[in-house]
Parts: C-alpha cells; sequence; structure tokens
C-alpha cells in the first residue's frame, strides 16, 4: 500500500506487539516516522534523508530510494528488540511501558510503499448465560475477557433462523477485573433444550461460540381466597323476628387455596386472622317493663282508659291496653293491663297512669284506677350478644368459650392451615327484650395482603 501525509489504525489495547515492516521510499529527501500510540506515550522508528533511527534515537541503518528496507521488531512493557534485513541489531533497549492503541505512519516530502504485519496475543472473549431461564423473559448474560488492558465490544449477532437476538449489549471496553452485560431476547418463546451459535465483533477481532441454554415456565403462585356465599350470614342476622332469647346464627365458607407450577414455591403454612368485631350500636344498661300490678281499679269508667307510661326514661316506651271487668260488680273498674310493647331502654320504673274513659254511674262520681309498673333490666355488651365460630370440616371452635376476646373484638392471632382448605365460620346473634340493633365487622385476613370484610346487623 502507498502511505503519505498521516495514517493511523486503531488496534487492539496491549502492551505486547510485534510489527514486520517492508519498506521501499521514494527519495531519501523525505521524512518519516512508523510507531505505536496510547495513553499519549509512543514507540516509534524514524526514517529521516535516508537514515534509519531507533526509538531511543539510535541510528542504525540507511536506506536508498526504491529498495526495500526490512524491520522487525517486538516490544513488551519496557523493553523492546528488533532485526534489519534479519540480522539482530539491538536485543534489548529501553522504553516507556504503554498500552497502544493504534499504529501509525508519518509521512513528509515522500510517499512509502509498505507492507506489514502487525501480531499480539488475541485474549479469550466469552459470553456466559445461565444454563436455564424463563421462557418470554430477557436473558442477562455477561461477556468477560482475560486482558488486562481491555477489549472493546462493538456488536454482536446470532445464526440465522436463531430463537434468540440481542436485546442490547454493553458497547464499552471490558478488562480481566471487569465484564460487560448482554440482554438477550427470544424471538418466538418456547420451552425446552435450545443451541445455537453467535459472534462477538470486538477491537481484538470476532469471537465465535455455541450456547446450550434450557427454556423453562415462567414460574407463578395464585392463591384463592374467596367467600362462596356470604349472602347466609349477612342476612340471618338482620331478619327480625321481635322474638327475645333466640340465637340467629349465619354460616359462610372460606375458600382458602393456592396454585403453583413449581414445587419449591408450595407454602408451607397458609396464615388466617379471623375476627369479629363491635362496630357501631347501642350497648349498655338496658330495661323494659315486665309487668303491671292494678293497685285500685277505680270506678266509674264507660270505656277502656288510655294507659300511660310515664317517665323512667326509655329508649322506647312501653305501651298497653287497659282491660274493664266483665261482671256486674266490676265492670266499670279496670281489672287488668294488656302490655302490647314492653318498650326498652328504661333507667327507672315509670309511673302508670289510666287517663280517660271515665263518667258518671248510678249517680256515683267516677274514681281513677291506679297501677305499678314493674321493669326487667340486663347490660348489654358486644360479646354478650354476638359471638363468632370458626373451624375445618364442621369442627368449630367458639371464641367466646375459649376467651379469644381482647376489649370490643373476638380475635385469634397466629392461626394458619397446612394445605389448601374450606374453613368454616358461624356468627351468631341472641337478642334480649330491647328492639336496637347493633353492627359487627367481620374481618377476613390472609396471605400476600388478602383481605376480606363484611358488616353484620344483628336485630332482634
Amino acid at each position: 500500500m502507498t502511505i503519505s501525509g498521516n495514517t493511523y489504525r486503531n488496534i487492539l489495547r496491549d502492551n505486547k506487539f510485534s510489527a514486520d515492516l517492508a519498506l521501499s521510499f521514494q527519495n531519501c529527501t523525505g521524512i518519516s516516522e512508523f510507531g505505536f500510540s496510547g495513553e499519549n506515550k509512543t514507540y516509534k522508528f524514524s526514517f529521516i534523508s535516508g537514515k534509519v533511527f531507533d526509538h531511543e534515537n539510535r541510528y542504525f541503518s540507511s536506506y536508498l530510494p526504491n529498495s526495500q528496507l526490512n524491520i522487525l521488531t517486538n516490544f513488551s512493557g519496557e523493553a523492546y528488540d528488533y532485526s534489519i534485513d534479519g540480522d539482530k541489531v539491538l536485543y534489548s533497549g529501553f522504553k516507556q511501558d504503554l498500552f497502544a492503541e493504534r499504529f501509525y505512519f508519518k509521512t513528509s516530502g515522500c510517499n512509502v510503499q509498505a507492507s506489514f504485519t502487525i501480531k499480539g496475543k488475541k485474549p479469550t472473549c466469552v459470553l456466559g448465560i445461565p444454563a436455564n431461564f424463563y421462557t418470554g423473559q430477557l436473558i442477562t448474560g455477561y461477556i468477560t475477557t482475560n486482558s488486562l488492558s481491555g477489549i472493546r465490544i462493538f456488536s454482536g449477532s446470532f445464526e440465522n433462523q436463531s430463537s434468540f437476538y440481542f436485546n442490547s449489549i454493553d458497547t464499552g471496553y471490558i478488562k480481566s477485573n471487569s465484564s460487560g452485560q448482554v440482554l438477550i431476547g427470544q424471538n418466538v418463546t418456547g420451552l425446552g433444550n435450545f443451541i445455537t451459535s453467535l459472534t462477538l465483533n470486538t477491537s481484538a477481532g470476532d469471537y465465535s461460540q455455541q450456547v446450550k441454554i434450557t427454556g423453562l415456565a415462567v414460574p407463578y403462585l395464585n392463591y384463592a381466597f374467596q367467600l362462596d356465599s356470604d349472602s347466609d350470614i349477612l342476612n340471618n342476622l338482620s331478619t327480625q323476628t321481635f322474638v327475645s332469647g333466640v340465637e340467629k346464627a349465619g354460616y359462610a365458607n372460606l375458600n382458602y387455596s393456592y396454585d403453583t407450577n413449581y414445587g419449591n414455591l408450595i407454602p408451607s403454612s397458609l396464615p388466617i386472622d379471623i375476627s369479629l368485631s363491635y362496630y357501631t350500636g347501642i350497648t349498655g344498661y338496658f330495661g323494659q317493663v315486665s309487668d303491671v300490678s292494678i293497685v285500685s281499679g277505680g270506678y266509674g269508667y264507660l270505656s277502656a282508659p288510655t294507659v300511660i307510661f310515664s317517665g323512667g326514661n326509655p329508649t322506647s316506651a312501653a305501651s298497653a291496653v287497659a282491660l274493664l271487668g266483665s261482671t256486674s260488680v266490676d265492670y266499670t273498674s279496670v281489672v287488668d293491663v294488656n302490655i302490647i310493647d314492653y318498650g326498652s331502654g328504661y333507667t327507672s320504673v315509670p309511673t302508670i297512669i289510666f287517663s280517660g274513659g271515665t263518667g258518671v254511674v248510678n249517680n256515683i262520681n267516677p274514681i281513677v284506677a291506679s297501677g305499678v309498673a314493674s321493669v326487667s333490666s340486663y347490660i348489654k355488651s358486644f360479646s354478650g350478644f354476638f359471638s363468632l365460630e370458626t373451624g375445618l370440616d364442621g369442627a368449630l371452635i367458639n371464641y367466646r368459650n375459649q376467651s379469644y376476646v381482647s376489649g370490643f373484638k373476638y380475635t385469634k392471632t397466629g392461626s394458619s392451615v397446612n394445605n389448601s382448605s374450606i374453613i368454616n365460620i358461624k356468627t351468631s346473634y341472641t337478642p334480649s327484650f330491647d328492639n336496637e340493633i347493633m353492627i359487627a365487622k367481620l374481618s377476613i385476613s390472609g396471605v400476600d395482603n388478602n383481605l376480606i370484610e363484611r358488616y353484620i346487623t344483628g336485630a332482634k
């Protein structure tokens, strides 16, 4: 090749090379220079007006126009040697250690016919990938080398019709103490064993290799956490029957299970926390009228008087009707009281008042009847009215009986089931004589932040 002016070529970055040069100069008046450069340093030979000088500026040979001059040189670290036309001239010279990144020719005042071979030890360059990957996901690999000085990665490609492609390649320098990351994708997703060839294009040349990899199904672990039906547990307790002392119960089943395609993902247990807590409703002291005793039936009632329950601070007042006698002796007197509504919330005994219904009978002025009420009372509490039971296969544990009570809440922490299960849940409400509703919150929590909440109304 003919060289004129300045010519530079990049080479593998290293501090050890050999160069075999065959040079023919157009004339002996020009100036030329051949060398290696890197790190702002050079290793060179100078050709000045027919004379050849080495790196340390020693004159060691001459040349004539259009005659071939053969120079072989080797350098490593700080040492170098060279031969001229097959004869060893210098066995060991001294230079600065440099990692060469290019070689160059500089000419001024002449052209040079040059033939040359530059040799260095090619470093390793290997793409490492995992033995297995999850199909449909990118594969992460790393390019490594044994080069201390480093090689630059330009690009990479897989063989034609390969199932894989390079999604991205770190195109910087890699060294023996570093690596370059690559991401590999699948052209068509699939499972099983794959064998394919690839080529990496680098500053040290091309590297080809064959890789083997196995595609696996993407692992999954899904949980089922669902009440099969909650209408029974919601409706049974809220249906009004106006019957005291009879338990109203509702039932529900929780489907708690998992599904996975890998055995090592099977959970050792499934945590479960079921609680029933007070939400809203009147609690505390409750009283109701239980009976009315006639103290005096009075006289002169032409019709049954109105019965009034006065005082007692009820939340719901009692009501009743008076009954007159049926004989000739008592037909104008109150003989009994029929209680229609016992009321609720009485904090004290109300006063009984018989109002209206009187008139003059047998020229005798009427006498107003009188009576005394009796009150029954109790303390209404959340845990006294609501109850919670849970279990497996119908074997239920009563939270109240087991003292799983904390404040206004039934709860049992740290529970779990070992396998996929159907968990039975029973809530119950036992009303007393008051008509006030109470609402409780049923909370069911499990793995993976699953949470189910239901608001259950207890009514008489």
